[in-house]
């Protein structure tokens, strides 16, 4: 009957493991679904500053117009600029969301991994209090 407490331990050792692996996964999976998020809003916002960019173009070309400026020279220079600077505003859009994503992604397997250590630990620690014991049963 003495070894009886140490086969409790070994099983709580092993049940806790395993729940420390469970809670691992729960937390990749959210963080899996968060930076799919954000790649999808950073998606949006891509979009959303090109439409705007169109509009501003637009109405940059709408008042050169007006003012009675050709559609060469100066003023297709400045265009020209205003939508090459619009293009690299939404290119660092999308890249600042492939990074944050990115990064939710590392943090994900960082738990998973973290998941898979608790787990083993909580097997050498089961068997570590088996072998316990094992051994005061000998002594006794």
């Amino acid at each position: 009957m003495q070894a009886l407490p140490w086969l409790i331990s070994a099983g709580g050792a092993v049940s806790q493991g395993m729940d420390a692996n469970s809670a691992a996964n729960a937390n990749a999976a959210a963080l899996g679904q968060q930076a799919h998020v954000v790649q999808s809003q950073a998606y949006a916002d891509e979009q959303t500053q090109r439409r705007q960019s169109r509009q501003v173009l637009g109405e940059q070309a709408a008042a050169i117009a007006q003012a009675g400026g050709g559609a060469g020279g100066t003023s297709a220079k400045v265009v020209e600029q205003s939508g090459i600077n619009a293009e690299l505003d939404a290119l660092n859009i999308r890249y600042g969301g492939a990074m944050k994503a990115s990064g939710l992604m590392a943090q994900a397997q960082a738990e998973k991994a973290q998941g898979r250590s608790a787990l083993v630990q909580s097997g050498f620690l089961a068997g570590a209090n088996l072998l316990k014991g094992y051994a005061a049963r000998k002594v006794a």
